[in-house]
């Protein structure tokens, strides 16, 4: 089974501490040579640095400290207003501006890790790198409440005589996942017959109805190629926090293999996963 990094679940506290120490610097260097000489440019690096490491909250957090400094080294240099709101006016038109960058580069970051190439699934992205944004969608949950599901699809083995061949098989399945599934839901394929599927901003309900109607196609699919090939999908969908993202993996899979015990051509089991843990319903 393939897990994320446990040290990977950790907030990337070594770049908010550099950015925060350079955007330090770069006040002391702006306060140093006074006003008359913009450093925007130096301001905006330790927002895209946040952004990058530590996502859009870091970045806006980052930025808001930017603005602050920016403000202090102003008005420490000496530079004059004809009314006292204006330079608190710039100070917030400044923070606009690093925000937009910071998200920029969380979002560029985002973008990046969805078309890494897995050197055995084509254009899917490579296991590390969906673990990756797994673990950031499930930090959103633990900060926003925003929910997550997570699902896993077994593509059968191929013993004896079968329609076609594995391979042939698991492609086929990987087409119906990527017709059935939403746009910006991901899919990768973390071994050879398994496929990953992170479903963001989605809860029980919705991915209930959304895995039901990916079951029916993969049944469809695996009554279309006949025996030996059948499909199991087991998920876990979080609304709130449900303890560590390994057990929320390992929940998965363990509900993706009670899928595979289910009599027929294909299987599906999902489990709203909360503090106290509800019942698994299965479908064959």
């Amino acid at each position: 089974m393939m897990t994320p990094r446990r040290r990977s679940h950790r907030f990337p506290y070594r770049s908010l501490t550099a950015a925060v120490l350079l955007t330090a610097a770069i006040g002391v260097l702006d306060r140093w040579t006074g006003y008359e000489v913009s450093v925007l440019t130096l301001y905006l690096l330790p927002s895209g640095l946040v952004g990058w490491y530590a996502g859009r909250v870091g970045a806006v957090a980052l930025s808001l400290l930017g603005a602050a400094v920016w403000l202090w080294a102003d008005v420490g240099a000496g530079a004059t207003y004809s009314h006292p709101g204006i330079p608190y006016w710039n100070a917030a038109a400044r923070l606009t501006i690093f925000a937009a960058f910071g998200i920029l580069a969380a979002e560029l970051r985002t973008a990046r890790q969805r078309t890494v190439r897995s050197p055995d699934a084509g254009d899917l992205p490579a296991a590390e790198s969906f673990y990756r944004m797994l673990e950031q969608e499930y930090n959103r949950l633990l900060q926003h409440g925003r929910p997550v599901t997570l699902a896993y699809v077994d593509a059968g083995t191929a013993r004896g005589e079968g329609g076609a061949s594995l391979e042939v098989f698991s492609a086929a399945v990987l087409e119906v996942l990527r017709t059935t599934l939403r746009g910006s839901d991901v899919v990768a394929r973390p071994r050879g017959k398994e496929f990953a599927l992170l479903l963001a901003d989605t809860g029980p309900d919705a991915a209930s109805v959304a895995l039901r109607r990916l079951h029916d196609a993969l049944s469809a699919l695996a009554k279309r190629h006949g025996a030996p090939f059948s499909v199991s999908v087991g998920a876990v969908s979080c609304a709130e926090p449900a303890g560590d993202l390994n057990q929320v993996i390992q929940r998965a899979y363990q509900l993706m293999y009670q899928a595979e015990r289910t009599p027929g051509h294909a299987a599906l089991a999902v489990e709203p996963l909360a503090t106290e843990t509800e019942p698994a319903h299965s479908a064959s």
